[in-house]
Protein backbone atom coordinates (compact mmCIF):
# COMPACT_ATOMS: atom_id res chain seq x y z
CA UNK A 1 0.00 0.00 0.00
CA UNK A 2 1.42 3.39 -0.93
CA UNK A 3 1.79 6.42 1.27
CA UNK A 4 -0.68 9.35 1.33
CA UNK A 5 -3.70 9.74 -0.91
CA UNK A 6 -1.47 9.70 -3.97
CA UNK A 7 -0.69 6.01 -3.43
CA UNK A 8 -4.20 5.09 -4.51
CA UNK A 9 -3.92 6.95 -7.79
CA UNK A 10 -0.51 5.46 -8.49
CA UNK A 11 -1.77 1.96 -7.78
CA UNK A 12 -4.70 2.42 -10.13
CA UNK A 13 -2.30 3.54 -12.84
CA UNK A 14 -0.16 0.46 -12.26
CA UNK A 15 -3.21 -1.77 -12.54
CA UNK A 16 -4.21 -0.11 -15.76
CA UNK A 17 -0.73 -0.54 -17.20
CA UNK A 18 -0.58 -4.32 -16.82
CA UNK A 19 -2.49 -7.38 -17.92
CA UNK A 20 -2.28 -11.00 -16.93
CA UNK A 21 -2.07 -14.12 -19.04
CA UNK A 22 -0.44 -17.51 -18.50
CA UNK A 23 0.41 -20.81 -20.02
CA UNK A 24 -1.99 -23.69 -19.46
CA UNK A 25 -1.35 -25.43 -16.16
CA UNK A 26 -1.88 -29.18 -16.23
CA UNK A 27 -2.93 -31.07 -13.08
CA UNK A 28 0.05 -32.72 -11.42
CA UNK A 29 -1.09 -35.88 -9.65
CA UNK A 30 1.29 -37.72 -7.33
CA UNK A 31 1.51 -39.50 -4.04
CA UNK A 32 2.08 -36.90 -1.30
CA UNK A 33 5.05 -37.22 1.00
CA UNK A 34 3.77 -35.98 4.35
CA UNK A 35 7.32 -35.66 5.66
CA UNK A 36 8.07 -33.02 3.05
CA UNK A 37 4.84 -31.25 2.20
CA UNK A 38 1.57 -30.64 4.07
CA UNK A 39 -0.83 -33.56 4.00
CA UNK A 40 -3.38 -33.55 1.20
CA UNK A 41 -6.23 -34.03 3.69
CA UNK A 42 -8.06 -30.74 3.74
CA UNK A 43 -8.18 -29.36 7.30
CA UNK A 44 -10.87 -26.92 8.31
CA UNK A 45 -9.94 -23.26 8.26
CA UNK A 46 -9.27 -23.04 11.99
CA UNK A 47 -7.23 -20.00 12.98
CA UNK A 48 -4.30 -20.87 15.25
CA UNK A 49 -4.27 -18.49 18.22
CA UNK A 50 -1.72 -17.91 20.97
CA UNK A 51 -2.06 -15.99 24.23
CA UNK A 52 0.92 -13.90 25.32
CA UNK A 53 1.63 -12.18 28.59
CA UNK A 54 2.52 -8.95 26.83
CA UNK A 55 -0.81 -8.40 25.07
CA UNK A 56 -2.74 -5.44 26.39
CA UNK A 57 -5.56 -3.21 25.23
CA UNK A 58 -8.51 -3.97 23.00
CA UNK A 59 -7.55 -4.67 19.40
CA UNK A 60 -10.09 -3.74 16.71
CA UNK A 61 -8.34 -6.00 14.19
CA UNK A 62 -10.03 -9.43 13.98
CA UNK A 63 -7.96 -12.55 14.62
CA UNK A 64 -8.42 -13.58 11.00
CA UNK A 65 -5.48 -14.50 8.80
CA UNK A 66 -6.66 -17.42 6.68
CA UNK A 67 -8.16 -16.48 3.31
CA UNK A 68 -7.62 -12.73 3.54
CA UNK A 69 -5.43 -10.06 1.98
CA UNK A 70 -4.62 -7.86 4.95
CA UNK A 71 -3.83 -4.19 5.34
CA UNK A 72 -0.10 -3.51 5.54
CA UNK A 73 0.79 -7.07 4.51
CA UNK A 74 -0.15 -6.90 0.84
CA UNK A 75 3.32 -6.23 -0.56
CA UNK A 76 4.17 -9.91 -0.98
CA UNK A 77 1.88 -12.76 -2.05
CA UNK A 78 1.48 -15.30 0.73
CA UNK A 79 -1.20 -17.50 2.24
CA UNK A 80 -1.67 -18.47 5.87
CA UNK A 81 -3.18 -21.91 6.48
CA UNK A 82 -4.09 -23.82 9.67
CA UNK A 83 -0.81 -25.77 9.46
CA UNK A 84 1.69 -23.30 7.99
CA UNK A 85 2.37 -20.57 5.48
CA UNK A 86 2.91 -20.44 1.70
CA UNK A 87 4.91 -17.99 -0.43
CA UNK A 88 5.81 -17.68 -4.11
CA UNK A 89 9.50 -17.89 -4.96
CA UNK A 90 10.70 -16.70 -8.36
CA UNK A 91 13.48 -18.61 -10.07
CA UNK A 92 15.21 -15.29 -10.79
CA UNK A 93 14.35 -11.62 -11.13
CA UNK A 94 14.09 -11.98 -14.92
CA UNK A 95 12.33 -15.35 -15.08
CA UNK A 96 8.63 -16.15 -15.48
CA UNK A 97 9.20 -19.38 -13.57
CA UNK A 98 8.01 -19.40 -9.97
CA UNK A 99 7.48 -22.01 -7.27
CA UNK A 100 5.18 -22.28 -4.30
CA UNK A 101 7.15 -22.78 -1.09
CA UNK A 102 5.79 -23.83 2.29
CA UNK A 103 6.82 -23.91 5.96
CA UNK A 104 4.99 -25.56 8.84
CA UNK A 105 3.99 -23.50 11.84
CA UNK A 106 6.98 -23.53 14.17
CA UNK A 107 9.41 -24.66 11.46
CA UNK A 108 12.49 -22.74 10.36
CA UNK A 109 12.62 -24.42 6.93
CA UNK A 110 10.81 -23.67 3.67
CA UNK A 111 10.40 -26.41 1.06
CA UNK A 112 9.06 -26.39 -2.47
CA UNK A 113 5.48 -27.68 -2.47
CA UNK A 114 6.26 -30.98 -4.13
CA UNK A 115 6.46 -34.42 -2.53
CA UNK A 116 7.55 -36.38 -5.59
CA UNK A 117 10.76 -38.27 -4.82
CA UNK A 118 11.64 -38.37 -8.54
CA UNK A 119 11.40 -34.58 -8.97
CA UNK A 120 14.37 -32.22 -9.22
CA UNK A 121 12.10 -29.26 -8.32
CA UNK A 122 13.67 -27.24 -11.11
CA UNK A 123 11.15 -26.97 -13.94
CA UNK A 124 7.52 -26.97 -15.08
CA UNK A 125 7.12 -30.67 -14.23
CA UNK A 126 7.49 -29.90 -10.53
CA UNK A 127 4.24 -29.86 -8.52
CA UNK A 128 5.36 -26.57 -6.95
CA UNK A 129 5.82 -24.82 -10.30
CA UNK A 130 3.57 -21.94 -11.38
CA UNK A 131 4.08 -19.76 -14.43
CA UNK A 132 4.21 -16.17 -13.15
CA UNK A 133 2.46 -17.16 -9.92
CA UNK A 134 0.57 -14.56 -7.91
CA UNK A 135 -2.39 -14.03 -5.58
CA UNK A 136 -1.91 -17.01 -3.28
CA UNK A 137 -4.88 -17.81 -1.05
CA UNK A 138 -5.81 -20.64 1.29
CA UNK A 139 -9.57 -21.11 1.66
CA UNK A 140 -11.87 -23.97 2.72
CA UNK A 141 -9.11 -26.57 2.70
CA UNK A 142 -7.68 -25.68 -0.71
CA UNK A 143 -4.78 -23.58 -1.93
CA UNK A 144 -5.48 -21.14 -4.77
CA UNK A 145 -3.03 -19.35 -7.04
CA UNK A 146 -3.20 -17.30 -10.23
CA UNK A 147 -1.00 -18.45 -13.08
CA UNK A 148 -0.17 -15.64 -15.45
CA UNK A 149 1.58 -12.35 -16.01
CA UNK A 150 1.97 -11.66 -19.73
CA UNK A 151 -0.10 -8.61 -20.67
CA UNK A 152 -0.17 -9.23 -24.43
CA UNK A 153 -2.72 -12.01 -24.28
CA UNK A 154 -0.32 -14.74 -25.38
CA UNK A 155 -0.84 -16.76 -22.19
CA UNK A 156 -4.09 -17.12 -20.28
CA UNK A 157 -4.60 -15.75 -16.81
CA UNK A 158 -6.00 -18.71 -14.86
CA UNK A 159 -7.29 -19.35 -11.37
CA UNK A 160 -5.82 -22.66 -10.16
CA UNK A 161 -7.05 -24.72 -7.20
CA UNK A 162 -5.00 -27.49 -5.59
CA UNK A 163 -4.78 -29.60 -2.46
CA UNK A 164 -2.61 -28.22 0.37
CA UNK A 165 0.33 -30.39 -0.76
CA UNK A 166 0.24 -29.03 -4.33
CA UNK A 167 -1.44 -32.05 -5.94
CA UNK A 168 -4.74 -32.40 -7.79
CA UNK A 169 -4.58 -29.10 -9.65
CA UNK A 170 -7.77 -27.88 -11.27
CA UNK A 171 -8.23 -24.80 -13.46
CA UNK A 172 -11.24 -23.13 -11.88
CA UNK A 173 -11.45 -20.19 -14.26
CA UNK A 174 -9.72 -18.94 -17.41
CA UNK A 175 -10.04 -15.21 -16.81
CA UNK A 176 -8.53 -14.30 -20.17
CA UNK A 177 -11.03 -16.42 -22.11
CA UNK A 178 -13.88 -14.90 -20.12
CA UNK A 179 -12.95 -11.26 -20.80
CA UNK A 180 -12.17 -11.96 -24.47
CA UNK A 181 -15.74 -13.16 -24.89
CA UNK A 182 -16.70 -9.66 -23.74
CA UNK A 183 -14.47 -7.80 -26.15
CA UNK A 184 -11.34 -7.38 -24.03
CA UNK A 185 -7.81 -8.40 -24.98
CA UNK A 186 -6.36 -9.43 -21.64
CA UNK A 187 -7.23 -10.07 -18.01
CA UNK A 188 -5.63 -9.32 -14.68
CA UNK A 189 -6.45 -10.70 -11.25
CA UNK A 190 -6.87 -7.76 -8.89
CA UNK A 191 -7.18 -9.62 -5.59
CA UNK A 192 -8.26 -12.92 -4.04
CA UNK A 193 -9.67 -12.44 -0.56
CA UNK A 194 -12.56 -13.58 1.62
CA UNK A 195 -13.58 -16.35 -0.79
CA UNK A 196 -13.74 -14.04 -3.80
CA UNK A 197 -11.54 -13.70 -6.89
CA UNK A 198 -11.76 -10.22 -8.39
CA UNK A 199 -10.36 -9.60 -11.85
CA UNK A 200 -10.43 -7.01 -14.63
CA UNK A 201 -10.57 -6.95 -18.40
CA UNK A 202 -8.40 -4.65 -20.53
CA UNK A 203 -8.48 -3.70 -24.18
CA UNK A 204 -5.50 -2.22 -25.97
CA UNK A 205 -6.23 1.04 -27.76
CA UNK A 206 -4.11 3.08 -30.14
CA UNK A 207 -3.50 6.65 -29.04
CA UNK A 208 -1.44 9.57 -30.38
CA UNK A 209 2.16 9.51 -29.22
CA UNK A 210 4.31 12.31 -27.87
CA UNK A 211 5.79 13.06 -31.27
CA UNK A 212 3.76 14.34 -34.26
CA UNK A 213 2.50 11.43 -36.34
CA UNK A 214 3.47 8.81 -33.75
CA UNK A 215 1.12 6.40 -32.03
CA UNK A 216 1.17 4.19 -28.98
CA UNK A 217 -1.02 1.61 -27.29
CA UNK A 218 -2.54 1.86 -23.85
CA UNK A 219 -4.75 -0.59 -21.93
CA UNK A 220 -8.33 0.57 -21.38
CA UNK A 221 -10.18 -0.95 -18.47
CA UNK A 222 -13.30 -2.73 -19.75
CA UNK A 223 -14.86 -4.10 -16.57
CA UNK A 224 -14.56 -5.65 -13.11
CA UNK A 225 -15.68 -9.22 -12.47
CA UNK A 226 -15.94 -11.47 -9.44
CA UNK A 227 -15.91 -15.23 -9.01
CA UNK A 228 -16.45 -17.20 -5.81
CA UNK A 229 -13.76 -19.71 -4.90
CA UNK A 230 -16.30 -22.30 -3.75
CA UNK A 231 -17.40 -22.88 -7.34
CA UNK A 232 -21.01 -21.99 -6.60
CA UNK A 233 -21.19 -19.59 -9.55
CA UNK A 234 -21.81 -20.94 -13.05
CA UNK A 235 -19.84 -17.99 -14.41
CA UNK A 236 -18.33 -14.77 -13.06
CA UNK A 237 -20.56 -11.81 -12.35
CA UNK A 238 -19.99 -8.08 -12.70
CA UNK A 239 -17.74 -7.01 -9.87
CA UNK A 240 -17.60 -3.91 -7.74
CA UNK A 241 -19.10 -0.99 -9.65
CA UNK A 242 -15.99 1.18 -9.54
CA UNK A 243 -13.08 2.34 -7.47
CA UNK A 244 -10.36 0.13 -6.07
CA UNK A 245 -10.90 -3.00 -3.97
CA UNK A 246 -8.29 -2.70 -1.21
CA UNK A 247 -8.48 -5.59 1.27
CA UNK A 248 -10.76 -7.44 3.66
CA UNK A 249 -9.41 -8.53 7.01
CA UNK A 250 -12.60 -9.38 8.82
CA UNK A 251 -14.87 -6.37 9.30
CA UNK A 252 -15.35 -4.91 5.84
CA UNK A 253 -14.22 -5.44 2.28
CA UNK A 254 -12.67 -2.01 1.98
CA UNK A 255 -12.91 -0.14 -1.32
CA UNK A 256 -11.68 3.28 -2.34
CA UNK A 257 -13.30 5.85 -4.61
CA UNK A 258 -11.45 9.00 -5.72
CA UNK A 259 -14.48 11.22 -5.04
CA UNK A 260 -14.78 12.65 -1.52
CA UNK A 261 -18.24 12.80 0.03
CA UNK A 262 -17.41 15.61 2.42
CA UNK A 263 -15.07 17.62 0.26
CA UNK A 264 -11.79 16.07 1.38
CA UNK A 265 -8.84 15.99 -0.99
CA UNK A 266 -8.03 12.26 -0.76
CA UNK A 267 -11.26 10.55 -1.80
CA UNK A 268 -13.40 8.18 0.28
CA UNK A 269 -13.44 4.70 1.77
CA UNK A 270 -16.49 2.47 1.32
CA UNK A 271 -17.60 -0.95 2.45
CA UNK A 272 -18.29 -3.15 -0.56
CA UNK A 273 -21.04 -5.73 -0.04
CA UNK A 274 -20.01 -8.64 -2.26
CA UNK A 275 -23.48 -10.22 -2.12
CA UNK A 276 -25.48 -7.17 -3.23
CA UNK A 277 -22.63 -5.50 -5.15
CA UNK A 278 -23.34 -2.19 -3.41
CA UNK A 279 -21.25 0.40 -1.56
CA UNK A 280 -21.80 1.91 1.88
CA UNK A 281 -19.87 5.08 2.68
CA UNK A 282 -17.51 4.80 5.65
CA UNK A 283 -15.29 7.87 5.78
CA UNK A 284 -13.29 10.37 3.83
CA UNK A 285 -9.76 9.11 3.29
CA UNK A 286 -7.56 10.80 5.94
CA UNK A 287 -4.56 11.01 3.61
CA UNK A 288 -2.69 8.16 5.32
CA UNK A 289 -2.94 4.40 4.71
CA UNK A 290 -3.64 2.08 7.62
CA UNK A 291 -6.32 -0.26 8.92
CA UNK A 292 -9.94 0.78 8.43
CA UNK A 293 -12.90 -1.10 9.90
CA UNK A 294 -16.61 -0.43 9.92
CA UNK A 295 -16.63 2.32 12.58
CA UNK A 296 -13.03 3.44 13.03
CA UNK A 297 -9.63 3.48 11.39
CA UNK A 298 -6.04 3.57 12.61
CA UNK A 299 -3.01 5.03 10.86
CA UNK A 300 0.36 6.72 11.42
CA UNK A 301 0.55 10.48 10.91
CA UNK A 302 3.04 13.20 11.85
CA UNK A 303 4.94 11.08 14.36
CA UNK A 304 1.87 9.59 16.05
CA UNK A 305 -0.43 6.58 15.90
CA UNK A 306 -3.90 7.99 15.30
CA UNK A 307 -7.49 6.78 15.51
CA UNK A 308 -10.26 8.17 13.31
CA UNK A 309 -13.86 7.79 14.51
CA UNK A 310 -16.10 7.90 11.45
CA UNK A 311 -19.34 9.04 13.09
CA UNK A 312 -17.78 12.27 14.36
CA UNK A 313 -14.82 12.48 11.98
CA UNK A 314 -12.68 12.89 15.07
CA UNK A 315 -8.95 12.20 14.81
CA UNK A 316 -7.37 11.21 18.11
CA UNK A 317 -3.67 10.78 18.84
CA UNK A 318 -3.19 7.48 20.65
CA UNK A 319 0.55 7.81 21.20
CA UNK A 320 3.33 10.11 20.03
CA UNK A 321 6.25 7.96 18.93
CA UNK A 322 8.94 10.64 18.93
CA UNK A 323 10.03 9.50 15.47
CA UNK A 324 10.76 12.12 12.85
CA UNK A 325 10.20 11.61 9.14
CA UNK A 326 8.03 9.39 6.98
CA UNK A 327 7.03 6.24 8.91
CA UNK A 328 4.26 3.67 8.50
CA UNK A 329 2.29 1.46 10.89
CA UNK A 330 0.97 -2.06 10.29
CA UNK A 331 -1.97 -2.88 12.55
CA UNK A 332 -2.11 -6.55 13.52
CA UNK A 333 -4.54 -8.49 15.72
CA UNK A 334 -2.20 -8.47 18.72
CA UNK A 335 0.26 -5.64 18.11
CA UNK A 336 1.25 -2.63 16.00
CA UNK A 337 4.50 -2.51 14.01
CA UNK A 338 6.01 0.87 13.09
CA UNK A 339 8.89 1.26 10.65
CA UNK A 340 10.44 3.82 8.32
CA UNK A 341 8.63 4.30 5.04
CA UNK A 342 10.98 6.77 3.38
CA UNK A 343 13.98 4.94 1.89
CA UNK A 344 16.28 7.79 2.91
CA UNK A 345 15.62 7.28 6.62
CA UNK A 346 18.59 5.41 8.09
CA UNK A 347 16.60 4.01 11.02
CA UNK A 348 16.72 0.19 10.80
CA UNK A 349 14.49 -0.43 13.81
CA UNK A 350 11.01 -1.86 14.01
CA UNK A 351 8.98 -0.47 16.89
CA UNK A 352 6.45 -2.89 18.39
CA UNK A 353 3.47 -1.51 20.34
CA UNK A 354 0.66 -3.31 22.14
CA UNK A 355 -2.96 -2.19 21.78
CA UNK A 356 -2.68 -0.02 24.86
CA UNK A 357 -0.09 1.80 22.74
CA UNK A 358 2.83 0.95 24.99
CA UNK A 359 6.19 0.41 23.29
CA UNK A 360 7.02 -3.27 23.78
CA UNK A 361 10.21 -3.66 21.76
CA UNK A 362 12.65 -1.86 19.52
CA UNK A 363 14.10 -4.44 17.13
CA UNK A 364 16.99 -3.70 14.77
CA UNK A 365 16.72 -5.73 11.57
CA UNK A 366 18.60 -6.27 8.34
CA UNK A 367 17.04 -4.19 5.59
CA UNK A 368 17.32 -4.17 1.84
CA UNK A 369 17.24 -1.17 -0.45
CA UNK A 370 13.46 -0.81 -0.26
CA UNK A 371 11.43 0.81 2.49
CA UNK A 372 12.08 -0.66 5.92
CA UNK A 373 8.42 -1.31 6.66
CA UNK A 374 8.27 -3.45 3.49
CA UNK A 375 10.58 -5.94 5.17
CA UNK A 376 7.60 -7.13 7.24
CA UNK A 377 5.93 -9.34 4.64
CA UNK A 378 3.69 -11.66 6.67
CA UNK A 379 2.39 -12.40 10.14
CA UNK A 380 1.06 -15.47 11.92
CA UNK A 381 -0.22 -16.03 15.43
CA UNK A 382 3.35 -16.82 16.51
CA UNK A 383 5.65 -14.79 14.25
CA UNK A 384 6.50 -11.74 12.24
CA UNK A 385 8.06 -12.87 8.95
CA UNK A 386 10.66 -10.62 7.33
CA UNK A 387 12.60 -10.31 4.10
CA UNK A 388 16.08 -8.84 3.74
CA UNK A 389 15.88 -7.94 0.07
CA UNK A 390 13.51 -6.64 -2.56
CA UNK A 391 12.34 -9.99 -3.98
CA UNK A 392 9.92 -10.66 -1.12
CA UNK A 393 11.42 -14.02 -0.15
CA UNK A 394 10.92 -14.89 3.55
CA UNK A 395 14.39 -14.63 5.07
CA UNK A 396 14.00 -14.09 8.81
CA UNK A 397 11.38 -14.33 11.51
CA UNK A 398 10.75 -12.94 14.98
CA UNK A 399 8.97 -14.97 17.63
CA UNK A 400 6.22 -12.96 19.27
CA UNK A 401 6.80 -14.87 22.50
CA UNK A 402 9.98 -12.79 22.90
CA UNK A 403 8.13 -9.46 22.87
CA UNK A 404 8.44 -7.59 26.14
CA UNK A 405 11.59 -9.44 27.20
CA UNK A 406 14.08 -6.94 25.79
CA UNK A 407 15.96 -9.78 24.08
CA UNK A 408 14.19 -10.37 20.79
CA UNK A 409 16.22 -12.57 18.45
CA UNK A 410 16.19 -12.57 14.66
CA UNK A 411 15.97 -16.14 13.37
CA UNK A 412 16.95 -17.15 9.84
CA UNK A 413 14.91 -19.44 7.60
CA UNK A 414 16.47 -22.38 5.78
CA UNK A 415 15.46 -23.56 2.32
CA UNK A 416 15.43 -27.29 1.60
Amino acid sequence: MKKHGLWIVLLVLVLLATGCQTETVQPQGSSPNSLVVPNATRPEDIEPTVEYGWTDGESPVPELRIGYVRAGLNYVDHAVSPTGIYFIQKKSDFSSDSYIIYADNGSDTFIKLCGRPDCSHAGPDCNAYVYEGSNLCYQNGYLYVVSGGDQLGENSCRLIRMDPDGTNRVTMLDMTAYVKERGADSAECDIISDGMCLFSGYKWETTPGDEPGSFGTVPKHTGYYCYKLDGSMDKPEDGHPGGLACYNCGEVFLSYLPVSVNGGEYGSYYEWDTETNTYTFLTDHPGQPGWFGREQGFYYKDGAICRLTYATQTEEIMVKTGLEGDYYASFLPDCIVVGAYDKSIADSNLYIYDWSFNLLETVEITRGTSRLINTVIAETAERLILTSGDAGIPTYYINKADFGTGSVKIHEFNFA
